[in-house]
């Protein structure tokens, strides 16, 4: 696969490896140093009400100044940042937006819970597993955050979106790192090695293709016409997400066929759902709507999006999660994440 720097990676075992043992040092660390209880409420609350950002377009006053400077600090755009790309994306975005709501729920989402062991991080919150519909509508408006016009812009909407998403990643990775009783934070080595660190490098990667190639590789599916210049410019618009939520730009693909390689080999990796028929099953019930038949069984589920071979989620097992997570229900993207806000 060809990065965004221009240069060929390996995506073989070991390399992925150690993606799995590397997360976000900068946001850790501020993560580490002012969590506490109170200031863990306080960030829930201004992200339930999406008040992380002041009128002024600074960090939110109410925030402890560690994380204001952090955030302002990582809110630089990258330098290979090409803007008739994300123009381009944008105007792709004006015209299917709608839709593309439907691949969201119905391609990206799941696609998302067949991480074989992200899927322990996404469950350790129980947000999905309480609210489903609230998960898909929260991570619906950060796509369109990052979509619209100017969203992307230095201070864009979808900039101070992601920066949020970031946080809330760090500090959720640092309740995990500090609960024993995780399932995400095995005590087992053996295990361990294979879990890698919550959030990780490939689980972020992953996630964000699924934010960008499936998205448009869903339309391909459903018959639109779509150009190369629209396919490049959609891929190069969640690069820079990516770049903003922490990953690393060696990870970054240059273009729609690298990003295409890149998932696939995910798949090689994830295509085992430890967690993954709860989640599902929750998001199936909010994109269809109480008492009838889930819009993605009508045809146009996440097999019949992306024919991958996944197992349907009424043949995967549940497994018993932890009970430590109830201090933060909120959506872990991720990614979300997957990513989601």
């Amino acid at each position: 696969m060809r990065n965004v720097l221009g240069r060929d990676v390996q995506l073989d075992d070991a390399f992925l490896d150690r993606m799995r043992q590397t997360i976000d040092p900068p946001a850790d660390g501020v993560a580490a140093a002012v969590v506490t209880p109170e200031v863990l409420l306080k960030v829930r609350e201004l992200m339930r009400t999406r008040q992380m950002w002041d009128a002024d377009q600074e960090p939110s006053r109410q925030l402890p100044e560690a994380i204001r400077t952090y955030m302002k600090t990582a809110s630089a755009l990258p330098p290979w940042r090409d803007e008739a790309m994300v123009n381009e994306a944008e105007q792709f975005f004006l015209l299917y937006g709608l839709a593309s709501s439907t691949r969201l729920a119905c391609a990206s989402l799941p696609q998302c819970y067949v991480m074989k062991y992200g899927t322990e991080v996404l469950a350790y919150t129980k947000f999905l597993q309480v609210d489903p519909t609230r998960r898909i509508r929260e991570t619906a408006q950060m796509v369109m955050d990052v979509m619209v016009p100017g969203g992307l812009a230095p201070m864009g909407r979808g900039v101070r979106a992601t920066m949020k998403v970031r946080v809330m990643h760090a500090i959720v990775r640092h309740m995990i790192r500090s609960d024993p009783r995780a399932a995400a934070n095995p005590q087992d080595p053996a295990l361990q090695a294979k879990f890698g660190l919550p959030i990780n490098q490939e689980d972020m990667v992953y996630t964000l293709m699924t934010f960008s190639y499936v998205v448009i590789e869903g339309f391909r599916t459903m018959g639109y016409d779509i150009t190369d210049r629209q396919r490049q410019g959609y891929i190069h618009c969640w690069n820079v997400v990516g770049f903003l939520m922490g990953i690393r730009e060696e990870l970054l693909p240059a273009g729609f066929n690298d990003a295409a390689e890149l998932f696939d080999r995910g798949l090689e990796t994830y295509l085992d759902i430890p967690v993954g028929h709860l989640l599902v099953q929750r998001g199936e019930q909010a994109a269809g709507g109480a008492g009838r038949e889930p819009a993605c069984h009508q045809g146009t589920g996440p097999v019949e999006f992306l024919d991958n071979g996944a197992e349907p989620a009424a043949k995967v097992p549940i497994r018993h999660q932890s009970e430590g997570a109830s201090l933060w229900p909120y959506p872990v993207p991720i990614g979300s994440p997957g990513f989601c806000c």
